[in-house]
């Protein structure tokens, strides 16, 4: 389990339920800005890009070789917020679901972003703003 002080999360029935947030700007294809971003010890994990379309790292904590570890993952919702006037086309990411969840062992989860028509695999738009809302299990109770 992580083991920082975290406020606990008010009219929640479970115990220990730990929400982390973070904003992620993007420039091109998917790849992340270098400014901008919510920063790791603000938001208590990092994205990264990683091998395949639309595919981002999420890793909990201060990185792989401290990593928060916690006993499940209740909930992750990711939205990209894109220019004022500019329409999405179908082609572009815009679903999210959680791949590879490992946050008991090793901290780490992949959320993939998905064409609305399709459901395939699909970068951001470009220039988009990655919004990233968790939710922890950090009890056994």
């Amino acid at each position: 389990m992580a083991n920082r002080s975290f406020s606990p999360l008010a009219g929640s029935v479970k115990k220990g339920v730990v929400k982390l947030f973070g904003a992620f700007p993007t420039t091109t294809g998917g790849t992340l800005a270098t400014t901008g971003f919510t920063s790791v010890k603000k938001a208590g994990f990092s994205l990264t890009k990683v091998a395949g379309t639309g595919r981002y790292g999420v890793q909990l904590g201060l990185g792989a070789t401290n990593p928060d570890k916690y006993q499940g993952l209740l909930a992750v919702h990711a939205v990209p917020n894109g220019a004022a006037s500019a329409a999405y086309t179908t082609a572009k990411g815009m679903h999210a679901f959680p791949r590879n969840v490992a946050v008991s062992t090793t901290g780490y989860f992949e959320i993939q972003f998905a064409r609305s028509d399709t459901m395939a695999d699909a970068e951001v738009e470009d220039a988009a703003t990655l919004y990233i809302e968790i939710t922890l299990d950090n009890s056994s109770v």
